[in-house]
């Protein structure tokens, strides 16, 4: 009947969802209001989302990097910010991505954040970042007079570094798979 039930306060507002709660923007930080309006969760998040399975997700210190979460509808954080990909709860599992410099872990956790399954691989932005450490360290140890010479060598740099990383990473998934099915052989016993 385009009555105002709630007086136009907030930033943003979206949809109601799981236990009546709609996700608000106030200052550019999130929160969550019920359907008279009332704050029911503070807007402290940096992004927050719906309700799904009984947790939501949000960010917390909008830096770069594993700083996703899990709140209740309390807005107690049940699991800590510590991933770089967070998708909804369905059937108490959500899947996750957490980077460190070295590897990247994705796959299932629980309620508790405890992983239900996980693969490890390596992080192929922190392969790039150390090609060029060692490629400078290299180049800087040998005396290049042309722009020619320094090419040829960046790219022969390049192609010995490239190989170096390929073996480094087949014998890192050798070694998880080898790992995986010693887990796999104990938990059968």
């Amino acid at each position: 009947k385009g009555k105002i039930v709630i007086s136009p306060r907030f930033d943003e507002a979206y949809s109601y969802g799981e236990f009546d709660l709609a996700v608000v923007c106030i200052d550019s930080k999130y929160g969550y209001i019920d359907k008279t309006g009332k704050i029911i969760i503070p807007a402290k998040f940096d992004i927050a989302s719906c309700f799904s399975d009984g947790l939501a997700i949000v960010k917390i210190n909008s830096t770069f990097g594993n700083n996703l979460g899990y709140i209740n509808r309390t807005g107690k954080v049940i699991i800590k910010p510590q991933f770089e990909y967070a998708d909804y709860f369905q059937n108490n599992r959500a899947r996750v991505k957490k980077n460190n410099f070295i590897f990247t872990e994705e796959g299932l956790i629980d309620k508790t954040g405890k992983w239900i399954i996980k693969t490890k691989k390596v992080n192929s932005y922190s392969l790039v970042y150390l090609t060029v450490i060692v490629m400078y360290f290299l180049i800087s140890l040998i005396k290049v007079n042309t722009i020619f010479e320094f090419l040829i060598l960046a790219f022969l740099l390049i192609i010995l570094i490239t190989f170096f990383w390929m073996v480094l990473s087949s014998i890192i998934a050798i070694v998880n798979n080898f790992i995986k099915n010693i887990g796999n052989f104990i938990k059968k016993k």
